[in-house]
């Protein structure tokens, strides 16, 4: 079973602290009566915290948040005129499609993958690339809580819950 890896929405970009194992690990503090969002910058190597701006939470603010599951790879080849073949099984809830290590092949299904390679590498012969799957979420909004018993967390809202303009 695969892990699913969280992300304030807003720090869904080209370059992304790790994730965590929940919405509710990313919340510092108490700073009084408020809490602080994590910074994006926290968790990436050799980057500064930005503590003279930090992301002010309190309870009752909704925050969009995003998941991703990895969903392993499959093998694909590649051939001169365009056309391809999977060699394993792609799951259908699979929503992105790059090579490890070069985001400017990240597509959203293996047509739009081989289309996007022949576009930035010559293809004379077949080629095999293994190619990695992960599924993505949309933003779902949570609300900060805080309970004696549990502390702060954030609890993820319905959609009949959720507000129309989420942060």
């Amino acid at each position: 079973m695969t892990q699913r890896e969280w992300w304030p929405s807003d720090y869904a970009d080209e370059v992304m602290p790790p994730g965590r194992e929940s919405p509710s690990a990313w919340i510092r503090g108490p700073r009084g009566d408020t809490y602080e969002l994590a910074g994006a910058d926290d968790d990436i190597e050799g980057a500064e915290r930005d503590d003279d701006h930090p992301r002010i939470v309190r309870p009752g603010e909704v925050i969009d948040f995003v998941w991703c599951e990895s969903l392993g790879t499959v093998e694909v080849t590649i051939f001169p005129d365009g056309a391809h073949r999977v060699h394993g099984v792609v799951p259908a809830h699979a929503t992105h499609f790059w090579l490890a290590g070069d985001p400017e092949s990240l597509a959203h299904d293996i047509p739009s993958f081989v289309r996007r390679y022949r576009e930035t590498e010559d293809v004379p012969e077949p080629v095999r690339e293994t190619v990695r799957l992960a599924q993505w979420s949309a933003e779902i909004p949570h609300v900060l809580i805080v309970t004696a018993a549990e502390g702060p967390q954030f609890m993820e809202l319905t959609a009949a819950e959720a507000p129309e303009t989420v942060q």
